[in-house]
């Protein structure tokens, strides 16, 4: 074994305080930043989808309050909110004469052929809503909401314009359930044409490859055929009088 040995305490140095300048702190996992909040964009056909499921479900319990006498004081204001969340997802549609990934016309251009009817037309304009068409260079068809028309309408005959505009939305999700179930079989047949990254980056991809292919083929032909030597060139005297 190995002797111990041991030291006087007189014989040790004490240590000095610590230089608190010289010291780094370690934080704390409180000390940590907050997570970044986490926000979900959704297409503009899946967000109006939302918006009009959304006040179809606030109608339903409308309407069943009306049936019942219990509708809220409120109740004229609160539907002229929510149907104005619907005219403003409906406006944020992308217009176009078709869409690419259909090839045929947008789900907004479907929504405003099954509004132009005059019976329907007529109909909407009597709860305020009307389609109008802007001018060019942008020219496209939105739907505006007249308040005033959507409250009158509802203290006249309350159950007559929740039922209205019930079966308007009903139209509006059978139309845009459709379109949204056509966009995704598209899409699954034709996964290029809805991701136009994806087909641009194959499409760089393949530009490459066949520019790789073109230097090899050229650095193959070129050590294919053997290289000849440089000739010399020489230098012929004639001397006067004497043969070569």
């Amino acid at each position: 074994m190995f002797p111990i040995s041991s030291t006087p305490a007189s014989n040790v140095t004490p240590l000095g305080p610590l230089d608190a300048d010289l010291v780094t702190a370690i934080g704390s996992s409180t000390d940590a930043p907050a997570p970044a909040a986490v926000t979900v964009d959704l297409s503009p056909v899946a967000s109006f989808l939302l918006t009009v499921s959304q006040t179809q479900q606030h109608l339903a319990q409308l309407q069943a309050a009306l049936a019942q006498g219990t509708a809220p004081p409120n109740s004229d204001t609160t539907l002229s909110d929510r149907t104005r969340d619907v005219v403003d997802a409906f406006n944020l549609l992308p217009s176009g004469e078709f869409d690419r990934a259909l090839q045929e016309p947008s789900l907004l251009d479907t929504l405003v052929q099954s509004l132009q009817p005059p019976a329907v037309a007529q109909n909407l304009a009597q709860i305020g809503l009307t389609l109008q068409a802007t001018l060019p260079p942008d020219a496209h068809n939105s739907l505006s909401l007249d308040d005033v028309q959507l409250q009158t309408a509802f203290h006249t005959a309350p159950e007559a314009t929740a039922a209205r505009l019930q079966a308007t939305l009903g139209n509006f999700d059978a139309v845009a359930e459709n379109f949204a179930a056509r966009l995704a079989f598209a899409q699954q047949n034709d996964p290029l044409g809805a991701n136009p990254a994806l087909a641009a980056a194959i499409a760089a991809y393949r530009v490459n490859d066949i520019a790789g292919a073109a230097s090899h083929l050229a650095h193959t032909a070129g050590s294919a055929i053997p290289r000849v030597p440089a000739v010399a060139a020489t230098a012929r005297t004639r001397a006067s009088g004497h043969t070569p």
